[in-house]
């Protein structure tokens, strides 16, 4: 029953009992009205039931085709196609490590702070090297 037909039933019910303005008829006519819009709502509900269920077994679907056709098209990858994506991958992360951007992996104020690795007390020395064999 959709929402036209009820309605009709509750309008034609309501015009028929309309003359008999006693009590009893008025309370039965709403008692009716109750259990018409009851049996509405509960069809309405399980229409949305059955509609969230084919839309779960239809996103199973989807999902169960999606990977089948990754797997395919993983295997048809070239070898080529596999290196170059490697090294753009490499290259990225080499970038990545070099700006700084790989702070959750790699603690780089251990090498910041360390003197060891310093090089500029180096570079002054081979500047002032550098300064010094010039002017001889």
């Amino acid at each position: 029953m959709d929402e036209n037909q009820r309605k009709e039933l509750q309008n034609a019910s309501y015009f028929e009992n309309y003359g008999n303005t006693n009590f009893s008829s008025f309370m039965f006519e709403q008692i009716r009205n109750f259990q018409l819009n009851c049996r509405y709502n509960k069809q309405q509900e399980e229409e949305e039931v059955e509609e969230d269920e084919d839309d779960e077994e239809e996103d199973v679907d989807e999902e169960e085709e999606d990977r089948e056709e990754n797997t395919a098209n993983k295997s048809k990858i070239s070898n080529e196609k596999k290196q170059q994506l490697e090294n753009e991958f490499v290259v990225q992360m080499k970038e990545n490590f070099l700006s700084g951007k790989d702070k959750d992996h790699f603690d780089y104020s251990s090498v910041d702070d360390n003197e060891d690795y310093d090089m500029s007390r180096v570079s002054e020395q081979d500047a002032q090297d550098r300064y010094f064999d010039e002017s001889d």
